[in-house]
């Protein structure tokens, strides 16, 4: 899941990219998806890197019948 995310957050400075161009108040948004990517990234290699426990930053929806 994270890394979709982080591929989400990625796609969306392409997205932001000529608004800010137009619209120069709109880079910081832009800026910030980088970085929001680029945070998702470093936790989930963290993750990998077993620096967190396994599964700690996964979220399970459970449905109870």
């Amino acid at each position: 899941m994270y890394p979709a995310i982080a591929q989400g957050e990625y796609a969306a400075v392409k997205t932001y990219a000529p608004v800010a161009e137009k619209f120069p108040e709109v880079e910081s948004v832009k800026n910030d998806e980088k970085r929001h990517g680029d945070t998702v990234k470093g936790l989930l290699n963290k993750e990998q890197d077993g620096q967190f426990p396994e599964g700690m930053f996964r979220f399970e929806k459970r449905i109870e019948r």
